[in-house]
């Protein structure tokens, strides 16, 4: 791992500034209209980790901690392995109903 990816690991583990919380909601906000998940809180148990209030919440968290587990920040160039996995995410959720 080099320097510069350490650093970006270790910037993006608690978003701190202003700029980085609003790229994760940005980030967020993309995901949930392009997936048209719905205002509620039907989300929260299944993407977040319960302490969240609404679906948009729950998938902040998810997109944060996607984000801590592959060590990449927010932006366009993760939107669409985001989106995929979150598309993916709520499939098998779905599917496991049906079982």
């Amino acid at each position: 791992m080099t320097k510069r990816q350490a650093t970006t690991i270790s910037t993006w583990l608690m978003p701190s500034t202003p700029a980085e919380r609003r790229a994760i909601r940005n980030t967020a906000r993309a995901l949930c209209y392009g997936l048209r998940i719905p205002d509620g809180d039907h989300l929260v148990m299944i993407l977040g980790n319960g302490d969240e209030k609404t679906n948009f919440d729950a998938v902040q968290t998810w997109v944060r901690d996607q984000l801590l587990m592959s060590g990449q920040a927010p932006g366009r160039a993760n939107l669409n392995r985001l989106f995929h996995a979150l598309e993916g995410e709520l499939c098998r959720w779905e599917a496991s109903l049906w079982q």
